[in-house]
């Protein structure tokens, strides 16, 4: 459901440090997501895991990244960019290897349908360029 960002701000004071999402992906069972808001306290370990990245732009998102070029970080994760229909795609977005979604402002139900092909996206990333992560959820489900 979406929540204006001002109505967002007031319900919720402190925005918090990491989300997990469930989400079953095909008949691999269901993978745990961890959205986090900042790779700052990331470990070595952590970076070979990560899945997606969701940028709005500017670089300067990706400062403390294990990856320093974006073509590098791109093909480590699979980078996302949502923008409104009203907005001008910056020409550096369009030259970088990032799948691009556009919400319509007057047709804001038909939201659902972009959360759904970006889970879509994802899912053929993970089966093509991290099948290590997908497996790993399949033995811990037991569906090896």
């Amino acid at each position: 459901k979406y929540v204006h960002p001002d109505k967002a701000r007031k319900v919720v004071r402190v925005k918090p440090q990491a989300e997990v999402i469930e989400r079953r992906v095909g008949d691999s069972g269901v993978l745990r997501f961890k959205v986090v808001d900042s790779v700052r306290k990331f470990q070595d370990q952590h970076w070979d895991r990560v899945a997606a990245v969701f940028t709005q732009g500017p670089t300067w998102q990706f400062k403390d990244w294990r990856w320093k070029d974006t073509a590098t970080i791109f093909d480590n994760c699979r980078g996302v960019h949502v923008y409104f229909d009203d907005q001008k795609l910056e020409p550096h977005i369009r030259d970088w290897n990032v799948v691009k979604f556009t919400l319509k402002k007057q047709s804001r139900h038909q939201d659902a349908v972009e959360v759904h092909k970006i889970w879509m996206e994802l899912e053929r990333f993970l089966n093509t360029k991290k099948p290590e992560l997908v497996v790993a959820a399949r033995v811990k489900s037991g569906l090896k």
